[in-house]
């Protein structure tokens, strides 16, 4: 018998992405190692892979307002998102930015 294996993002949205408490917290840490390495590419796969989940990037573009080219544009990562399109993208995704107290030690 042979063995399926699943893809990266297959196993993601099966075990992973599987509701928003899950979703929230994904986001939540992309964010956070976003503050520390500032690699605003990763950032956004997370966010795609949130979009992708959620339908077809036409989908996003409507609620958005930003036009479909654009987005492939920001998610093929040759062009840069502004913190609003970003804000604007993760609020159309269903979940909102939070500013918390940074932990010191």
């Amino acid at each position: 018998m042979k063995r399926k294996f699943r893809t990266w993002d297959e196993f993601m949205a099966q075990d992973v992405l599987n509701n928003p408490e899950n979703i929230a917290l994904y986001l939540e840490a992309s964010l956070e190692e976003f503050q520390y390495d500032h690699d605003i590419n990763a950032l956004m796969v997370s966010v795609e892979r949130v979009a992708k989940l959620q339908g077809s990037l036409s989908s996003l573009a409507e609620k958005t307002s930003i036009s479909r080219q654009n987005l492939y544009k920001i998610f093929g990562h040759k062009v840069v998102p502004r913190f609003d399109t970003v804000l604007k993208i993760i609020e159309a995704l269903g979940f909102s930015f939070a500013v918390v107290p940074k932990h010191t030690h």
